[in-house]
C-alpha cells in the first residue's frame, strides 16, 4: 500500500468511525449534511478513492465537534 492509499483509506475509516460512535445511519448522515447517501457510502468504502470536498470535511467536523486536522490527519485530539 502506497503512502497516498494509506491515508486515503485512513481517513475513511475515521469518518466511518466517527458516524458509527454516535450510532447515526448513513442515511442520517446523508440528511444532515443535505447530500445523498451514495456518497456517505463512497467516501466510506476501500474500494474506490472518493473523499468528501473540503466544504464537507468541515460541515463533518463542525457537525460532529471534532477537529479536523484529526480527520483528515489523524494528528491532536478526536474532539475539540
Amino acid at each position: 500500500m502506497t503512502d497516498s492509499e494509506y491515508w486515503i483509506y485512513s481517513i475513511k475509516s475515521r469518518l466511518k468511525e466517527l458516524r458509527k460512535s454516535k450510532k447515526m445511519s448513513v442515511e442520517d448522515m446523508a440528511s444532515k449534511l443535505y447530500i445523498s447517501a451514495p456518497a456517505i457510502y463512497k467516501w466510506e468504502s476501500t474500494k474506490n478513492t472518493g473523499l468528501p470536498a473540503l466544504d464537507h470535511v468541515i460541515d463533518i467536523s463542525v457537525m460532529f465537534e471534532v477537529s479536523a486536522d484529526w480527520l483528515l490527519l489523524g494528528k491532536g485530539r478526536m474532539y475539540k
